[in-house]
């Protein structure tokens, strides 16, 4: 399977809620969410896409969220659009491994 279709699988799981996590982990997801559409807000637009940006924003601001299946997603999300798939596979792979789906 191509790491993008890894990835896609792996925002589409979290999306619909196949990933069972406990409540706290729940609670450190939608605060992960609300900073991804944050940040996301800040560093894509139409005109332009800074993914270098998003992703110095995303690490420097993983303590609400670092660890979560969200913060994982998104951040192998961002590897993708920087052509760095490698780094985005581990990530997906690491998650994998946390959870029974197949992605």
């Amino acid at each position: 399977m191509h790491v993008a279709t890894m990835i896609k699988a792996s925002i589409v799981a979290l999306v619909i809620g196949e990933v069972q996590m406990s409540h706290a982990s729940d609670d450190k997801d939608e605060l992960c969410e609300a900073a991804w559409i944050k940040a996301s807000a800040q560093h894509i637009t139409q005109e332009h896409a800074d993914y270098e940006g998003l992703l110095h924003y995303w690490e420097e601001n993983a303590a609400q969220c670092e660890g979560s299946v969200a913060y994982r997603s998104r951040k192998a999300f961002i590897y993708t659009f920087l052509d760095q798939p490698e780094k985005a596979k581990l990530i997906i792979s690491k998650i994998q491994k946390k959870t029974k789906f197949d992605y």
